[in-house]
């Protein structure tokens, strides 16, 4: 299901309408959610001990609603929410979790430090500096919203930069060079083309219902786009892919604002692809 930003399109859903198109697909994007938190729990050697204990405390919670609420409807959808709360507790304070986030923490201090220093020098840059700023500011938005989301061997989520070509979106940096640059999409079935018309960010959890005409054989299901403006024009757009389904289920809001102030540092970079917003 797609959904966008601040003002949600006609015959769209907003993304705080977590029930889906049918209740199969409520409880699919529900069940998506919570394998993302249990996934990156389980890889804690003390996972059994804090999974019983987190449990044990929802369930403490959790037997008076639904003496209360009933075990349909509310008490359900209550339930739900407070085992998702457990999850998510004993997932963040994974040892080796919590050390892999430290270490990227400190490299994405260096790299925005070094970024700094580029845009200060900016006007000094030869063509294929400008080039290796962009990927260099892809790949610190990628470390974050990797750690956010739990991708911590990097393998599952990427960034990709898109400016408008004519009737196509043009990819002309991404944040490792594990796709070819120059890919061209159709505007006609390019979620960055409906976040740059937009304005918004726009989202997706399962690409090739939302957007059927996608070329086949995309290895990715899962696609937040975002906007990038220079000055009050907007210049092109930051697409964060992953291959889970429905893997920035719930979380549109707080990764974008979480990547916001990165994604602006590419503004400049984009100024000759000028667009009245």
């Amino acid at each position: 299901m797609k959904t966008s930003g601040p003002v949600a399109p006609v015959g769209r859903t907003s993304e705080g309408d977590k029930g889906g198109k049918t209740p199969r697909e409520g409880l699919r994007r529900r069940f998506y959610t919570l394998r993302y938190n249990v996934g990156t729990a389980i890889t804690s050697p003390s996972w059994w001990g804090r999974a019983a204990l987190a449990l044990g405390g929802m369930a403490a919670i959790s037997v008076p609603v639904f003496a209360k609420f009933g075990w349909t409807g509310g008490g359900l959808h209550i339930g739900f929410q407070l085992l998702l709360l457990a999850v998510r507790a004993w997932t963040q304070s994974a040892p080796q979790n919590l050390a892999q986030v430290e270490r990227s923490s400190n490299r994405r201090r260096l790299a925005l430090y070094k970024l700094v220093q580029q845009m200060n020098q900016r006007m000094s840059l030869m063509p294929w500096q400008v080039g290796q700023f962009q990927q260099e500011v892809l790949a610190l938005v990628a470390s974050y919203v990797r750690d956010h989301r739990g991708d911590y061997d990097g393998t599952k989520v990427f960034v990709n930069l898109l400016v408008e070509r004519g009737d196509v979106m043009e990819v002309i940096a991404r944040d490792k060079d594990h796709r070819v640059l120059g890919r061209r999409i159709p505007k006609a079935h390019s979620i960055a083309w409906e976040a740059m018309r937009s304005g918004n960010e726009v989202y997706t959890g399962q690409l090739y219902e939302d957007y059927p005409d996608t070329e086949l054989g995309k290895k990715y299901e899962s696609v937040l786009a975002i906007p990038v403006r220079f000055g009050t024009t907007i210049v092109g757009v930051v697409t964060i892919d992953s291959e889970s389904a429905f893997h920035f289920e719930g979380e549109v809001k707080k990764v974008t604002t979480l990547v916001m102030p990165y994604i602006a540092m590419l503004g400049w970079t984009l100024q000759d692809e000028r667009r009245a917003a």
